[in-house]
Parts: C-alpha cells; sequence; structure tokens
C-alpha cells in the first residue's frame, strides 16, 4: 500500500504536471485545442484524486495495523513523503489561468 503512495509521490503525479506543462505549451503555439487541454488538466486532477484515494486507504490499513497491534507504532521509518509541487508557476495569478496569461481589460 505504501508503494502505491510513493509512486503516485514521486512518478505518477510529477508526470501529470510535465505532462500539462507540454500540453499547455503546445496550446500556447496554436498547435493544440483548448478540449487537448482540459483534457490533460482533468487526466491530472484525477490522478491527484487516486493519488488522496490510495493515501486514505494507507492511513486506514495503518489504523488497522495499530488497532491490531494493541498500541502506537513508529512511523518514522515508513512515513509517506508529500507530493512534490512545481514551484515555476508564477505566485501572482491575477491574470493568469494554468500559466495561461489572460488579457485583464486594464490598459
Amino acid at each position: 500500500m505504501q508503494q502505491v503512495v510513493q509512486h503516485y509521490t514521486q512518478v505518477l503525479l510529477p508526470l501529470q504536471q510535465t505532462i500539462l506543462s507540454e500540453t499547455l505549451k503546445s496550446y500556447n503555439g496554436m498547435l493544440t485545442g483548448v478540449y487537448e487541454l482540459l483534457l490533460t488538466k482533468q487526466m491530472q486532477v484525477q490522478t491527484a484524486r487516486q493519488y488522496v484515494a490510495a493515501n486514505r486507504d494507507f492511513w486506514l490499513a495503518w489504523a488497522d495495523l495499530e488497532r491490531a497491534a494493541g498500541g502506537s507504532l513508529a512511523l518514522a521509518a515508513t512515513a509517506v513523503p508529500e507530493p512534490q509541487t512545481d514551484k515555476s508557476e508564477p505566485d501572482d495569478n491575477s491574470n493568469h489561468i494554468d500559466g495561461h496569461e489572460h488579457d485583464s481589460g486594464d490598459k
């Protein structure tokens, strides 16, 4: 169970972020349509939901194991890492939607 959560954090979530970034570049270059961009974002959100479900299942199994063992177990060696977030996007998203700049009409 822990391996599944680690696979999401180390492989699948960063891969979905890379796919979305590359699709956004393709969209900005007018090589890809808006529907493909939205589908890519939808796939990223679905992967994140699956990660949350796998993480929930891990912690439920951990709680059942602790209950069966009759006490608290040490978690230091088996801690689940947090997913990495892409910090390359700007913090000010007033005119940005998923890294794509939109005109706000203020000139």
